[in-house]
């Protein structure tokens, strides 16, 4: 999200000084630098002091890469000039190669949300006269909703984010002006030309909502989208916002692909140029419905960008232990989007008490999920939390990073498979939809962990990949096409185990519902007589477990984590629990790990070649007073795959150092008993 304050754009102009500085220089990194990120900004410690010594003291802190803005970064009149403004930036690049060789340096571009600093002096919502702006200049580069209104907005308007500077025109670009897409092309080439090692891409986004003014507008309706979308699709263009209408549906699919064409387009146009820069698209979208509204899809992502970073807007302060669990199931969320490392960007704001307790849980939850981080004091995305603290956890990170980083993919017999087509067409991007699959899924997801489940998050894209796992879960999963019925028809019929909740099935690809549940043989039972019991049925070699009701929603309501001070009924949160066990038989269908303590320990595990890294978070005791968990005592089965053995087992505690820790094993089962305080890593090493 554009965070970026003018303070330090004006700051960064005035007061930069290429002096040359005589200062140590970093350990040489890994080439495959992405990996192991550690970012920091020159503006984290908000020092009244030159650029050079701010890169000085982000680098001392541990960091090792620069997230850093430049005039071309999302301002317009630095686009107007940007030969001169990349002039500037290619010195700058100079300065961190000649005194941080292994520094990585990457540059904030936000090129979809530009504003004109200072084009609305007199405060009367419109542009001040003989001022040049994107709207005076240029208003048919501006997005269009299906009102007519244009996504132009002046800072006045209170009902603004916060970035939107009070005197400013912030407008949003259509990606498919073609002019507009020339000078971002010519943009980019520079870029890519003037030695940066990367691109942090951001907002590539179409508007639905911005403000109190611009409300359900769906934009692009200009011209040229119309023009692409009736050549592309071979339909007409809808005409109103109405989610009856079939081509209006296919509209909604077709801003996924017109956003995930313009990152394509940037990635080819540096990757042109200089095939090892990195394109890093950074969205908020997961499960949630700006997903659906702003058009962002990560998921797709990992084809046509390097990785995605994460924006997540917390945890920001302290709070209850159900508030962090829906904080994990974001993290749970994003890991299934990269094909490699994943970069995450997140809050714990300074202004709360207790923020620097907090600070420490979340550089464990960080670490669970194996996730390179940039973590914001406050909602500028620039601001370190607790710059001593930084420097232990950057620290620690760099001794052991062959031992924290480089997995990237969750090792698990368990998925859960995510419906886009659900999320998009039955919620409709409204928080009171009937179904609510934008609380349904995170629910699942918030259910296995507090259980100790591991779990993977698979995309409706890659249904295919379900025939990886022993069991597949499909939460609330409405929405299913033929083409889906087939693809789990033959997983369950080829020996899986899937489980469905909820209302599963009963309408098409595009929210039309059926006369019956499109499953309803593997259901083994059709809608209308569907009772108040669960559903079981052989088919094939595999086994289908049928749910009329949504333990998942049970789960969320019940715990309401939207409310970080509310105080939960624990015992009814445990027999939600307890029932989906039963009613699941979850455990004997994937017994390949168990966690046995007197705690809530949440367990991933990462797997690379034939060594394991198995990790636990410790969630015992964590309340709204309260960020340190309990030390507890945990005792780990993990079942190995058939003629393993274990060579060794090295324990790594968080902010610790490692050692070789003791293990047995018992009939096929590996056993390790540690303590727990805020997360161990166990790497296995085994060999058959």
């Amino acid at each position: 999200m554009k965070k970026f304050i003018v303070l330090f754009m004006v700051f960064l102009f005035f007061v930069f000084n290429i002096n040359p500085i005589d200062f140590p220089l970093g350990k040489v990194r890994d080439s495959d630098w992405i990996k192991y990120a550690r970012i920091a900004t020159p503006y984290d410690l908000h020092l009244n002091t030159f650029w050079e010594e701010n890169i000085r003291k982000a680098v001392e802190s541990g960091a090792n890469v620069m997230l850093d803005w430049c005039g071309v970064s999302d301002g317009y009149r630095g686009l107007l000039n940007y030969k001169e403004e990349i002039k500037e930036l290619e010195r700058r690049v100079s300065f961190i190669k000649t005194n941080y060789p292994s520094i990585k340096y990457v540059i904030y571009m936000g090129p979809l949300e530009i504003q004109t600093y200072n084009a609305d002096m007199n405060l009367d919502g419109k542009p001040d006269a003989g001022v040049h702006t994107v709207f005076t200049d240029h208003p048919d580069w501006i997005q269009v909703g299906f009102s007519g209104k244009k996504a132009v907005f002046y800072g006045v308007d209170s009902s603004l984010p916060f970035w939107v500077q009070k005197t400013s025109e912030d407008a949003w670009i259509c990606p498919n002006n073609q002019e507009y897409r020339g000078l971002l092309k010519d943009i980019f080439i520079l870029l890519a030309q003037s030695g940066i090692d990367g691109i942090w891409l951001d907002v590539p986004f179409l508007r639905s909502d911005f403000g109190e003014n611009f409300k359900n507008e769906w934009a692009c309706t200009c011209e040229v989208c119309k023009r692409k979308f009736e050549r592309e699709e071979k339909i007409a263009f809808p005409d109103k916002v109405d989610w009856d209408d079939k081509n209006f549906k296919r509209y909604i699919q077709f801003r996924y692909k017109e956003t995930e064409e313009f990152i394509e387009f940037v990635n080819d146009t540096i990757k042109r140029v200089n095939p090892d820069i990195k394109l890093i698209v950074e969205t908020p979208a997961a499960f949630t419905l700006f997903s659906t509204k702003c058009a962002s899809n990560p998921l797709n992502y990992k084809s046509i960008s390097d990785l995605t970073v994460h924006e997540l807007g917390g945890p920001v302060r302290k709070s209850q232990i159900f508030s962090q669990l829906y904080f994990l199931s974001y993290m749970d969320f994003f890991s299934a989007t990269d094909k490699g490392p994943t970069w995450i960007l997140s809050y714990v704001f300074k202004k709360h008490k207790g923020f620097k307790e907090l600070y420490k849980l979340h550089g464990a939850e960080i670490v669970l999920f194996e996730m390179n981080p940039l973590t914001s004091g406050d909602e500028t995305m620039s601001s370190v939390v607790d710059e001593n603290f930084r420097k232990v956890l950057f620290s620690w990170m760099e001794k052991y990073k062959k031992d924290i980083f480089g997995f990237n993919k969750i090792y698990s017999k368990v998925c859960v498979v995510f419906s886009r087509k659900t999320l998009d067409f039955i919620d409709r991007g409204e928080y009171l939809s009937e179904y609510a699959y934008h609380d349904m899924f995170p629910g699942m997801l918030m259910l296995l962990n507090y259980l100790g489940i591991p779990h993977v998050v698979v995309g409706e894209d890659e249904m295919e990949d379900v025939n990886k796992y022993d069991v597949a879960i499909f939460p609330s999963f409405l929405c299913v096409s033929e083409k889906e019925r087939e693809v789990i028809e033959n997983y369950i019929r080829n020996g899986g185990k899937a489980i469905f909740t909820g209302y599963s099935s009963l309408f098409d690809e595009y929210g039309n519902k059926l006369n019956d549940f499109r499953l309803k043989d593997l259901f083994g039972v059709s809608f209308v007589r569907v009772g108040d019991r669960i559903y079981r049925n052989k088919y094939g070699d595999g086994e289908v477990i049928y749910i009329p009701w949504t333990p998942e929603g049970d789960f969320i309501y019940t715990v309401s984590p939207w409310y970080p001070d509310l105080k939960v009924d624990l015992k009814k949160v445990q027999r939600i629990g307890e029932d989906f066990l039963e009613d699941t038989s979850i455990r004997k269908l994937t017994d390949f790990i168990t966690v046995e303590s007197n705690g809530i320990v949440i367990p991933t595990i990462f797997k690379r070649g034939s060594v394991y890294s198995l990790r636990l978070l410790n969630f015992t005791g964590i309340s709204q007073e309260n960020s340190v968990p309990r030390r507890i005592n945990v005792r780990i089965k993990f079942k190995l795959e058939e003629g393993v053995k274990v060579k060794k087992v090295i324990f790594l505690p968080y902010l610790g150092d490692k050692e070789e820790f003791s293990f047995k094993t018992l009939d096929g089962f590996l056993i390790i008993e540690a303590p727990l305080s805020y997360m161990n890593i166990f790497t296995i090493c085994t060999f058959k």
